[in-house]
């Protein structure tokens, strides 16, 4: 007395019963998609392991794992509004990154590419706090806006409730100084959101959403160690060979103090071509030689516009604070040194080796007091701004 098979054991039999038929290329990788999908293997195993051509995410628009010779990826496939051609970029390599990982990346690419923005934003959600709360409440607003847009503009595209424990992490990550009293603001940032009792009724968070920097401990371990001088040589040497905003950005991060935040808000009227200076909050910050000749070209090629680093989209609003973020991740994805490199990092490697230097007129340039420098300290910070930038060409 035979059993009868059930529907799903029936058409698993007639897949298998296909590839015993020799069938190969993409067909091949079809049919193995499609059994392990059934058999319940679709995420890290079965189909995306044994794959022999692309693979498209119907439930995930634009999402492609892409079979090479060598390597195996995920690609984000889309269309900027207003073009005609279509885009790529890269989110991972399989396996280190698995199924539900770059679907994870995907739905943050779409919102930083502005093809899912949400109505009300985390940028959205700062203003409010600063107009609202820390303007009336708070003892040093300046410094509270200063430290929320330098550590949360980066996700200042998503909706407030997609800024999650992981983000909360990588942001008290980078962060090697004054790590309490930041984790302490963003806290309250959040409670604020949430309509916490003493904070306001803002409620541009659901009340019952934990705070995702509640419970995140301050690490007691050794800080990540300082690029290596090989390490920022090699950065310059890439950040040269690209002819962007981003990259100019970035190599005025490198060699010329100041945080990206700061330089991707600078307006042409802030620079004092005659004395090689910016304005930096109540003072002067040189330019070194090399920096004044990068910004001079750069005014005679970029758009017309208030600011140094404008939007591409729109001259008259002023970068993205993920843009220098997604240029370094879509340029150079592959080179780990490159994408350990983070902003602050980068910039702290600069303070420490002025600090070192015998003739450096401060302790430790803080941007309290870089922006207070006299004249004869501006020309000797010139000085070793220029000896700066030589060496990592020579190295």
């Amino acid at each position: 007395m035979s059993s009868k098979l059930s529907p799903k054991k029936q058409v698993l039999a007639l897949l298998e019963q296909c590839l015993e038929t020799g069938v190969r290329g993409r067909v091949q990788g079809i049919i193995k998609q499609a059994i392990a999908d059934i058999d319940g293997r679709s995420d890290d195993v079965g189909g995306y392991d044994q794959a022999e051509s692309d693979i498209n995410e119907p439930d995930y628009p634009g999402l492609i794992f892409k079979v090479g010779r060598h390597k195996k990826r995920w690609l984000y496939r889309y269309t900027p509004s207003g073009a005609r051609s279509t885009k790529q970029q890269t989110l991972g390599h399989y396996p280190q990154m698995s199924r539900n990982e770059a679907i994870q990346a995907w739905e943050r690419c779409r919102v930083e590419l502005g093809q899912a923005q949400p109505s009300f934003t985390l940028g959205d959600a700062i203003a409010d706090f600063m107009d609202e709360y820390a303007r009336h409440h708070r003892a040093n607003p300046r410094r509270d806006q200063e430290l929320l847009l330098r550590h949360l503009e980066p996700f200042a595209q998503l909706a407030p409730e997609q800024f999650g424990r992981q983000q909360a992490l990588l942001v008290m990550e980078g962060i090697t100084r004054g790590a309490g009293e930041r984790l302490a603001l963003f806290k309250q940032f959040f409670d604020y959101g949430r309509g916490i009792p003493d904070l306001g009724q803002a409620l541009w968070l659901p009340e019952n959403l934990a705070n995702p920097f509640e419970g995140v401990e301050l690490s007691r371990s050794k800080p990540l160690p300082l690029p290596t001088m090989k390490q920022l040589a090699h950065y310059d040497t890439f950040l040269r060979q690209h002819r962007c905003g981003e990259s100019l950005l970035l190599q005025l991060q490198l060699t010329n103090l100041g945080s990206s935040s700061f330089w991707r808000q600078l307006k042409w009227e802030q620079v004092d071509w005659p004395q090689q200076r910016v304005q930096f909050e109540q003072g002067w910050l040189p330019l070194s030689t090399v920096n004044a000749q990068r910004l001079k070209q750069w005014q005679t090629t970029s758009l017309d516009s208030v600011w140094v680093f404008p939007s591409p989209s729109d001259p008259n609003r002023v970068m993205s604070a993920s843009s220098p973020r997604n240029f370094i991740r879509k340029t150079c994805s592959n080179d780990k040194d490159l994408m350990s490199l983070t902003s602050p990092r980068v910039e702290q490697a600069l303070f420490e080796w002025l600090c070192q230097q015998e003739e450096y007129p401060l302790e430790l340039p803080q941007k309290s007091s870089v922006g207070q420098l006299s004249q004869t300290q501006i020309e000797t910070l010139k000085q070793a701004l220029n000896i700066w930038s030589k060496m990592l060409h020579m190295i």
